[in-house]
């Protein structure tokens, strides 16, 4: 499935007729998401989906639902009773003003619309649509994961959308890097997690200090709204069988094995101390690489802004899995590098990193009828593999990213 792609630019017809077989595929996936609208949610489940009481778009329900609240003068952050689910809105308070500007009172309008942005979006990612990678994209939209982002309606559907031209422009010149720093710091106010990918900036330009301005402002807005953040910090949900991070996985690997359940406050320092240990590995692995030419970050800036909110994302110790919809900006990447088209010394580790994110994408599903062996099987393997993927894409970030040392270790 990893056979060699060869690593030679694409005409301006190839290109074209790259676009348009991922643009098919976004489209069937899109196509079938729309069928299953309004279905059971035994239905959904056999898709590895859990929903919300047949609620479709839930997470954008809760955003409207919050501004139909506030306008009757609630704090949505503490009390949303607006929301069909008593949910509290746990996003910044800017998503309110969006809300109203949109004027909808369902969300199935706006969500059907978002989830076709999503779609469309991802086909510009690939590149040489040879038929294993259609596959493996494939594979990749249809995941559970993905499924959960787009059957919720969740925002981080938004930060996929916006970040994409964003990253697309740090390839440009002076005035383009602003216009990314600009949409970089408008995800970042919309999700506050994303703040992490404004390191990507580059430090100068000729327009000034482009680096340095953008992760200022986001600061800025952090102190301000400091208590908004920590009462959306206070009222996240925590649920581990749909979850991933350094927390859940030993909450996981604690029950499952010994049957113990740990408390919040003893996993949570456990979970940072095993993303450390797992980005420090990574680190270490990617410098053990053969000596290769350094490559420039902003050459491929979908693999650094990855690397960067999925390792934030696991070292907070508990995020939903529809956040795993940030590891498709690294797949293409993952995909050359296994192909052998960015070069030989990176290969083996573009494969697994291809293969372990296509299993933390899938292994987060809840399937019913499974075996009770398998079943368990599926929650091994959810346990294992995101912490796996961390080692492994921050060894290969290392491997493109810095020289490799001269003295070959092993």
């Amino acid at each position: 499935m990893f056979a060699s792609d060869g690593g030679q630019p694409s005409s301006s017809r190839n290109a074209r007729r790259d676009l348009a077989v991922m643009l098919a595929v976004s489209l069937a996936v899109f196509t079938s998401f729309l069928a299953m609208l309004g279905s059971a949610p035994h239905t959904w489940r056999l898709r590895g989906v859990v929903t919300l009481w047949n609620l479709p778009f839930a997470d954008l329900g809760n955003i409207l639902a919050g501004a139909r609240c506030a306008t009757q003068g609630m704090d949505v952050l503490v009390q949303n009773p607006c929301d069909p689910l008593h949910r509290a809105m746990n996003y910044p308070r800017v998503w309110l003003v969006i809300a109203r500007a949109l004027g909808a009172t369902s969300p199935i309008v706006p969500g059907i619309t978002l989830a076709g942005l999503f779609y469309v979006s991802a086909a510009f990612l690939p590149r040489m649509a040879t038929p294993s990678r259609v596959l493996l994209w494939l594979l990749a939209l249809s995941s559970p994961a993905v499924t959960l982002a787009v059957e919720r309606g969740n925002n981080d559907l938004v930060v996929f959308v916006l970040s994409l031209p964003a990253l697309a422009l740090l390839r440009k010149g002076a005035l383009a890097r602003h216009a990314a720093g600009g949409l970089l710091l408008l995800v970042s106010v919309l999700k506050l997690f994303p703040g992490i990918g404004l390191l990507l900036l580059p430090r100068k330009s000729a327009l000034g200090r482009v680096g340095w301005s953008y992760p200022a402002l986001f600061i800025v807005y952090l102190a301000i709204t400091y208590r908004d953040v920590l009462a959306i910090v206070a009222r996240v949900p925590h649920e581990v069988l749909m979850s991933f991070g350094g927390a859940t996985t030993i909450a996981m690997f604690m029950d499952l094995l010994f049957g113990v359940r740990v408390g919040g406050e003893v996993l949570l320092p456990l979970g940072c101390v095993l993303a450390v240990g797992l980005v420090g590995f990574g680190i270490l692995w990617g410098r053990r690489g053969p000596t290769r030419e350094r490559e420039d970050v902003e050459a491929r800036p979908h693999l650094a802004y990855a690397v960067l909110l999925f390792v934030a994302s696991f070292s907070l110790g508990s995020s939903y899995d529809y956040r795993l919809v940030v590891l498709l900006l690294a797949l293409p990447t993952a995909l050359d590098a296994a192909t052998g088209a960015i070069g030989p010394g990176v290969c083996r580790l573009g494969r697994w990193v291809a293969l372990l994110i296509l299993l933390s994408l899938w292994s987060g599903g809840r399937f019913p009828g499974l075996p009770s062996f398998l079943g368990k099987a599926l929650l091994l393997l959810d346990m294992a593999a995101t912490p796996m993927l961390v080692f492994a894409l921050v060894a290969l970030a290392i491997r493109l990213y810095l020289p490799a040392p001269r003295v070959d270790l092993r």
